[in-house]
């Protein structure tokens, strides 16, 4: 292939001092050794070197894409054939079976049979029993209970008639003392008119209500993250790669000033930044953005994240 070519040419030192990548790896990519290489690094790989010696990779490209697909349909057969091996394996054990592990099975299923019936005759006879004894115990009860009726009956009536006559008495007694207190009379200075009532209601009615405005402005070089549980954050500067790492719980705000990439350890959060970038993640994977002064504050996909931190994932 030419673009492999190419890169022979230039040397293995040469690349690896400028594009970052390791030596191992871009043996397995002059090499072609695709076993080697999982397909999201390779992609990003790939993309650095067309971007820094602007070569031609696409073939391949293509060659790898080929090599994944055999890959992927041997895996396919191996699977078949096991799958056909273990249905063979379950065919010869029903073979095996035998006529005296037949009549076992009989014998042992007639002694389930019976033990099952006989625990069924032994519960129902005590159910019978425990029924008659109950039937019994109730109606001894409800014979004495008939008799304690009759005796408290008499005393109930006495008893009855004892509490009318002084519930009369004390009647009495308190019409007397409300016909004596009815002659006092309250004071003049306790009564409030009806028309200042009215018009105090009026006057409490007529206060606006008045909502307080909260600012919720964002600085134009700023982002701010509030996570939704425990989140992890990873950030790298585009002109010195020196990386930065963070948990946060609470709401977070960092000021933005050279260029950055920026990925979270998972997709549940809610993030404000320049350019009206305004989002709310509710789940999924890790998510990654770009900020430049240039183009402002995106997010991006994996592979664009690796090509930027030089075929990395952290």
């Amino acid at each position: 292939m030419d673009c492999i070519e190419q890169l022979k040419k230039i040397g293995l030192k040469e690349i690896n001092a400028k594009t970052k990548i390791a030596n191992k790896r871009l043996e397995d990519i002059l090499e072609c050794r695709f076993n080697e290489l999982d397909k999201t690094r390779a992609r990003g790989f790939i993309n650095i070197l067309q971007r820094e010696y602007k070569i031609d990779m696409s073939e391949w490209w293509e060659k790898y894409n080929e090599y994944q697909l055999e890959e992927e349909v041997n895996k396919l057969e191996e699977e078949k054939n096991s799958e056909y091996k273990d249905k063979n394996k379950v065919n010869v054990s029903f073979i095996d079976t035998t006529i005296k592990d037949k009549k076992y099975i009989r014998l042992f299923i007639t002694f389930v049979v019976l033990l099952v019936l006989f625990i069924f005759y032994f519960i129902y006879n005590n159910v019978i029993s425990d029924k008659e004894d109950i039937s019994l115990q109730y109606t001894q009860e409800l014979e004495q209970s008939n008799n304690n009726i009759d005796e408290i009956v008499p005393n109930i009536e006495n008893d009855n008639l004892d509490s009318t006559q002084s519930e009369v008495m004390d009647s009495n007694a308190t019409i007397s003392n409300l016909d004596s207190n009815s002659n006092a009379t309250i004071p003049s200075n306790e009564i409030i008119p009806l028309e200042n009532a009215d018009s105090n209601a009026k006057e409490n009615d007529a206060k606006p209500y008045q909502p307080i405005n909260a600012d919720s402005n964002i600085n134009i070089n700023e982002v701010v993250i509030t996570p939704k549980s425990p989140l992890w954050i990873g950030i790298i500067d585009l002109q010195t790669y020196k990386k930065k790492q963070l948990s946060i719980s609470n709401k977070w705000v960092m000021k933005l000033d050279d260029s950055v990439i920026m990925r979270t350890g998972h997709g549940y959060f809610d993030i404000q930044a320049p350019n009206d970038f305004d989002k709310q993640y509710i789940g999924g994977n890790n998510k990654y953005f770009l900020w430049t002064k240039e183009n402002g504050f995106k997010e991006i996909n994996k592979s664009d994240f690796l090509s930027f931190n030089r075929g990395q994932e952290w």
